[in-house]
């Protein structure tokens, strides 16, 4: 049990907006039993035994930082150097989180109606993902034999595509590029060269070195797209030096200086692609088999006239009149306004809302009944209402 007087002590000063703040605790003589705390060795983690931290007494270990790591921020480095280099900051984080809830714990906020339902929707949000990955898509997993199929299947689309890396130099004539191509030609450097003379301002200071050329022929940002030029660079070998190439940007000179020619990827490449592609197609399909077995197991049912209810309950009669006549749906439109007579009995709407019944059925729902009934209802009500005349009229056009 920690000790409260500690606490205690630890607030006297405690700084609120610049002023000084003493918190009084109310205390009881025994604290509200906390949350149990897991097991969180682990002893296949190296040196995951070492106490890298303690709070108010309790150790806190490498391996808990670990396990927070893995549950709380599944998509960083789980392990190696990489994980370790981030523990610090996992630290920090469960520090103060820990001591924050320490206090709520001191202050009474662990018997807090909030957090209990928080606890409660957390737990079955957890539990919910933690037996989809265990009783769901655990079972989605191909065997090699399936991973195999598909490969053979499917192996020529898995394939390394072409890249040629390449250096040019702009000019802007094509008697200039002869020359320099001359001039590489007797030894001098191609990169000095573009670092002088190349109009390729992008491209100058890295001597003309250019992104790879692929078959979609894109030469940078400041050249483009440029196919036809893209495809002959591709057809270039190693060390090739090009004649002059003209493109809409001027002449250029070409050095290829590395070729890697397409091949097929091999299996093992491929496979960890290969299990999710086909474990995802099944995923889906199990999951929604299994939640609508689940729900017939649990006798699962949903009351839509209650839902529907709850979300007309959140408007008053002007909201409700306003929402029927934005609505495209006709069933829609009388519902609104059908709960302004339930509900509103003294709204300026109930005369128009009771017509409109009556015009909706009549005009887009073709409920002739319904929109006789609703018109003499409007008719007993308001004799005298402007809309009168307009009731009788269609009262004579549905009989």
């Amino acid at each position: 049990m920690r000790s409260m007087s500690r606490t205690l002590r630890a607030f006297t000063r405690l700084v609120w907006g610049g002023l000084p703040l003493l918190l009084l605790l109310s205390c009881s003589e025994s604290e509200p039993e906390r949350f149990p705390r897991p097991d969180f060795s682990a002893p296949e983690l190296p040196g995951g035994e070492l106490v890298v931290a303690e709070i108010d007494g309790e150790q806190i270990t490498a391996a808990q930082v670990w396990h927070k790591l893995k549950i709380q921020f599944p998509k960083w480095e789980q392990e190696g150097p990489g994980m370790a280099q981030q523990a610090p900051q996992i630290l920090q984080q469960l520090i103060t989180e820990r001591c924050f809830a320490n206090y709520g714990d001191d202050v009474g906020l662990s018997q807090d109606p909030s957090l209990l339902q928080g606890w409660f929707f957390s737990r079955e949000f957890i539990l919910c993902n933690l037996t989809v990955d265990r009783q769901v898509y655990a079972r989605t997993k191909p065997t090699d034999e399936e991973i195999r199929a598909f490969w053979e299947e499917n192996k020529e689309r898995y394939v390394i595509p072409p890249r040629v890396w390449w250096h040019h130099i702009l000019v802007a004539t094509e008697a200039e590029a002869w020359d320099f191509r001359q001039r590489v030609i007797s030894g001098e450097d191609f990169e000095s060269l573009a670092q002088q003379f190349s109009l390729d301002t992008l491209s100058v200071a890295r001597g003309g070195k250019m992104p790879p050329m692929t078959d979609r022929y894109e030469c940078g940002p400041l050249l483009g797209t440029l196919p036809e030029f893209g495809k002959a660079i591709m057809g270039m070998q190693e060390k090739e030096l090009s004649k002059p190439m003209r493109t809409k940007h001027g002449w250029h000179i070409v050095q290829a200086d590395y070729r890697r020619n397409q091949r097929p990827r091999e299996l093992e490449e491929m496979r960890e692609q290969i299990i999710e592609k086909l474990a995802s197609r099944r995923q889906l399909h199990l999951y929604n088999d299994v939640l609508d077995s689940l729900k017939i197991a649990y006798k699962v049912h949903t009351h839509d006239d209650a839902l529907e209810e709850f979300y007309y309950l959140q408007m008053d009669d002007e909201m409700l009149f306003d929402g029927a006549q934005r609505s495209s749906e006709p069933e829609k439109k009388v519902g609104h306004y059908e709960q302004i007579l339930k509900r509103f009995p003294e709204s300026p709407h109930q005369p128009e809302a009771l017509f409109m019944i009556g015009f909706v059925c009549a005009e887009e729902l073709g409920d002739s009944l319904r929109a006789s009934e609703s018109f003499r209802a409007f008719l007993d009500q308001y004799p005298d209402h402007e809309m009168a005349r307009s009731a009788r009229l269609m009262i004579d056009e549905l009989n």
